[in-house]
């Protein structure tokens, strides 16, 4: 578990201006060559090149599998007012 309480460090790698911060978490279990694996992460607000998305949460589990990956991803929030609901 940790929070990113500036994800404007990040802003080289993505190629694009971003700015808030984020809370995640991350388990994984099972065989270090295919771990089973759980990711969350949180927001209130994050942008990115001027654009801003609200009430971020983004989730994800699986398997880390080289010869057959598997994950089932969420992400809900919001833009502009209008609800974002990625599965």
């Amino acid at each position: 578990k940790g929070t990113l309480g500036d994800v404007s460090v990040l802003s080289p790698m993505v190629g694009v201006p971003v700015g808030g911060a984020v809370d995640f978490a991350l388990t994984a279990s099972g065989a270090r060559t295919a771990p089973d694996f759980s990711i969350s992460a949180d927001s209130d607000s994050l942008t990115a090149s001027g654009r801003t998305v609200k009430t971020i949460k983004l989730t994800a589990t699986g398997k880390a599998d080289i010869a057959n990956p598997a994950a089932d991803v969420s992400l809900t929030g919001s833009v502009d007012d209008q609800p974002l609901d990625l599965r």
